[in-house]
């Protein structure tokens, strides 16, 4: 399936996703902190339109790789982290950007493609934590969550 978003064109394979997704924890499940927990609850509040797309590409929402508050803004809370999809980068630009020492890299959030003002996202072909049971080919899309405090004790 291709997808078109913004200047990134990507084709997926939902049925490898949804395999390899069915068997995975959720993230709180896996690292479990306020914060990921915060996270579980807050992202099913999400738009219909980025259920819709995480969805068509077989990907669970609540199974990041990786998924932590980066910072606060408005009074929410932006969650930066990553998952794995199963398929090919046809078109786009990596949101990753070398630092001037180019020893590390930051994510430019200016490169990602947006849904609304809650959900952004970029695609790399550099895959982090990258499990050997995850289907083949493979890219990273990189995230961003602008979501509420709705865990009591954040």
């Amino acid at each position: 399936m291709i997808f078109e978003l913004g200047d990134y064109t990507i084709q997926v394979k939902p049925e490898a996703n949804k395999t390899y997704y069915a068997n995975e924890q959720t993230i709180f499940d896996s690292d479990p902190n306020d914060d990921t927990h915060n996270f579980e609850l807050a992202v099913t509040g999400i738009s219909q339109e980025v259920q819709r797309l995480f969805s068509a590409m077989g990907a669970d929402i609540k199974k990041p790789v990786e998924m932590y508050v980066s910072y606060e803004y408005n009074s929410q809370l932006v969650y930066e982290g990553y998952y794995h999809i199963c398929g090919e980068i046809i078109n786009g630009t990596s949101p990753w950007e070398k630092t001037e020492s180019g020893s590390t890299a930051t994510l430019n959030e200016d490169m990602m493609y947006s849904v609304g003002n809650s959900f952004k996202c970029g695609f790399s072909t550099d895959c982090t934590l990258l499990y050997d049971e995850f289907p083949r080919p493979c890219f990273q899309m990189e995230v961003l969550f602008t979501l509420p405090r709705v865990y009591p004790h954040l």
